[in-house]
């Protein structure tokens, strides 16, 4: 079992797209993965989503999951962290 909390946090679009292709290999090896994650583009390797916001929690297909209303806006000091985020 992987457990995995914010993962992508402090990668860049490609190592991002690398890893969660590995992650997609790993689960579909039959390999339990928990990923915790704010990224969108997360939700294009799950299976079940559970979203911790005022919607209806568990999606499944994760396919079925809502655009977020507004998005975060992305980091602009190029640190990977936005400001006043952790």
């Amino acid at each position: 079992m992987l457990v995995l909390d914010e993962p992508s946090s402090a990668l860049d679009a490609a190592t991002e797209a690398h890893l969660w292709a590995t992650l997609r290999r790993e689960a579909d090896a039959g390999r339990g993965v928990l990923l915790v994650s704010h990224r969108p583009s997360a939700r294009s390797i799950a299976d079940r989503v559970v979203a911790l916001r005022p919607v209806p929690p568990v999606f499944e297909p994760a396919s079925q999951v809502p655009e977020p209303a507004s998005p975060l806006p992305e980091p602009v000091d190029g640190t990977g962290r936005g400001e006043g985020r952790s």
